[in-house]
């Protein structure tokens, strides 16, 4: 508030400009939350204890305000399990004292479930690597509801983590891991562009480790074998829906120099058994993006379309235009957007005239800021409404 109200000076404008407008609300859901019902089947909360390698079930319910399950809520809830609160000190890197907080530095688990008529449930286990005293842990959850439009938040607390499992398998084989470089077309040895995406498609019937408490045992992207090109990648797994035993794991990678290089990836499952991969790339600087398909739905159309492209630049901002054509060849429609993935079409052409029934031609272009243009072309129905 005193940064906004003596803005005056210089440091105040900066410190506006970092933090933000104070009195500004949290954009947050607040009409329907998200409750644990059952944890391992038990619906007496506050005696649980969830153990290192064991798998633990949270069953739940999105709600109102005063308790009600929402009984057509379906989507989707995701859910970060957290272990238990650490006092944290800082590393007094300016020299003038340090201070000490309260944390939850290790993420257990994060992954994603269904809402299905109000009511969702997920599974996982629990890794090796967690603090092995007892204490409270933490589930914080969202959930979102895309055909109504609904959203639902909530935590919940009453569990205690800590100790460790008798019943487990001991194993020795890591996760599977398949390595790709912005789609799954990717062969080692490849052309890439300078700012490729990194992706991993990894599994075990274990879990993978995501904590990082452990020593070594971190998530690791590593390019040309350069230690200070090394990447910790724990917060970048996502968990498969319904799944904790596979997921994904993608990183945008930084600005490459042109040539060849190689990375080498490293994965950990729960009982802390590893996987090391290689696959080796080359950067050509301003290399044109590749459009994999491109199709329309519905089709036929009847009142309006969604034009889709799936191409091997994800999470990159490209410059995309797309033109429609009747069958004589003559453009009738045509738009640009800086996003290539879905273009919608309401049937009207450049002047704003209702287009008539038959077969349309349409081509899509997509570039980035320093490369060519790459397009392909296909045909859509148009049919009376």
């Amino acid at each position: 508030m005193s940064a906004k109200n003596n803005i005056g000076s210089e440091i105040n404008k900066l410190s506006y400009v970092f933090v933000g407008d104070p009195a500004l609300k949290l954009n947050y859901p607040t009409k329907y939350q998200v409750l644990t019902t059952k944890v391992n089947e038990s619906t007496t909360f506050g005696n649980d204890t969830l153990c290192a390698l064991s798998v633990a079930t949270i069953q739940g319910v999105i709600a109102d305000q005063n308790g009600q399950k929402i009984d057509d809520f379906n989507g989707s809830v995701h859910a970060e399990v957290y272990d238990k609160v650490q006092r944290i000190k800082t590393l007094n890197n300016e020299g003038d004292g340090s201070m000490t907080y309260s944390d939850r530095p290790n993420t257990l688990f994060s992954g994603e479930a269904k809402v299905v008529n109000g009511t969702y449930s997920f599974s996982f286990m629990l890794p090796k690597d967690i603090k092995y005293n007892y204490g409270g842990g933490r589930i914080d959850y969202y959930a979102n509801d895309d055909t109504h439009n609904y959203e639902a938040q909530g935590y919940f607390e009453n569990f205690i983590i800590g100790g460790i499992s008798k019943n487990y398998t001991e194993e020795t084989e890591g996760p599977k891991a398949d390595l790709y470089l912005n789609s799954e077309s990717f062969v080692s040895g490849d052309k890439v562009n300078e700012t490729p995406l990194f992706i991993a498609n990894v599994s075990d019937t274990d879990g993978i480790n995501t904590v990082g408490s452990g020593i070594g045992h971190d998530i690791m992207l590593t390019i040309d074998q350069d230690p200070s090109k090394s990447y910790v990648l724990n917060d970048y797994f996502q968990s498969n829906p319904d799944s904790y035993s596979s997921g994904v794991v993608k990183y945008k990678l930084p600005t490459m120099v042109n040539g060849k290089h190689t990375l080498t990836f490293r994965v950990w499952d729960l009982l802390n058994n590893s996987t090391t991969k290689t696959s080796d790339f080359e950067v050509v600087k301003g290399l044109s993006p590749e459009i994999f398909t491109v199709y329309n739905y519905p089709n036929p159309v009847r009142t309006q379309t969604s034009i889709i492209v799936k191409h091997d630049r994800p999470e990159t901002i490209l410059n995309t235009t797309v033109e429609i054509f009747d069958i004589t060849g003559r453009k009738i429609w045509s738009f640009s957007q800086s996003n290539a993935d879905n273009i919608a079409w309401n049937l009207q052409s450049d002047t704003g005239r209702q287009i008539k029934t038959g077969i349309y031609l349409y081509r899509v272009s997509i570039k980035t800021s320093n490369s060519d243009f790459t397009s392909k072309t296909n045909k859509m129905l148009v049919v009376e409404q």
